[in-house]
């Protein structure tokens, strides 16, 4: 889940009625989403659901992009 819509602070309130509502009922929720500043105001919003998150290097036509995954779980 995610791209460009969680880089948009005006999209974050019904993103996470979305996910919120997924957490609710006891789903796994997988984000992954490139590390960009304006990406961690949104991903903090669920810090207290992380269960584990890992940074991926990832190597594409000589540029690389670092990954946030992250596992959310009530």
């Amino acid at each position: 889940l995610m791209s460009d819509i969680n880089y948009d602070a005006a999209e974050f309130t019904p993103l996470v009625t979305f996910i919120d509502a997924y957490l609710e009922n006891n789903c796994t929720i997988i984000i992954a989403t490139p590390n960009r500043i304006i990406s961690s105001p949104f991903i903090q919003q669920f810090n207290s659901f992380i269960k584990e998150s890992q940074t991926l290097k990832i190597q594409s036509n000589q540029l690389a992009t670092e990954i946030g995954i992250f596992i959310l779980q009530c």
